[in-house]
């Protein structure tokens, strides 16, 4: 029985490597962002890994500050940093495939408050921060 606890041990510390990984990348591309570049909605979604109607209904609730450039709405690269904000956030997908379960798992763990997740939008997808995943693989909340 002993001998499974360095296998888990080992298994949630290679979970957290990823999860580090998975930090300092988007870190590098927020890094690699140009202060004054004006991105497209059909961009920001790309960045932010949520659909084009989920965009939309931030916009419209006002969670997302936008330029019109003409005819065309468009969103600066200073917004864009704060949406994907200070904490790194990952997908329920994304978590899920770190945490090694299914994507109702993550959902549910998500209902019942045992990870903290936000929605840009009302009905948007959910974003958990990766410290929230760091502190459900250790066990404190």
């Amino acid at each position: 029985m002993e001998s499974n606890k360095p296998i888990q041990n080992n298994e949630e510390s290679e979970r957290i490597e990823q999860v580090k990984k998975l930090s300092e990348e988007r870190s590098q591309f927020l890094e690699d962002l140009s202060k004054n570049r004006l991105y497209s909605s059909l961009e920001v979604c790309k960045i932010l890994n949520i659909s084009l109607p989920s965009l939309r209904r931030a916009i419209k609730l006002g969670r997302v500050k936008t330029i019109k450039v003409g005819k065309f709405l468009r969103i600066t690269a200073q917004e864009v940093e704060r949406l994907i904000g200070s904490q790194k956030t990952l997908s329920v997908k994304e978590a899920a495939d770190l945490l090694n379960v299914g994507v109702i798992m993550v959902r549910n763990l998500i209902k019942e408050g045992s990870i903290k997740a936000v929605r840009l939008a009302d009905k948007g997808p959910w974003r958990i921060a990766v410290e929230e995943i760091e502190k459900f693989t250790k066990g404190t909340k």
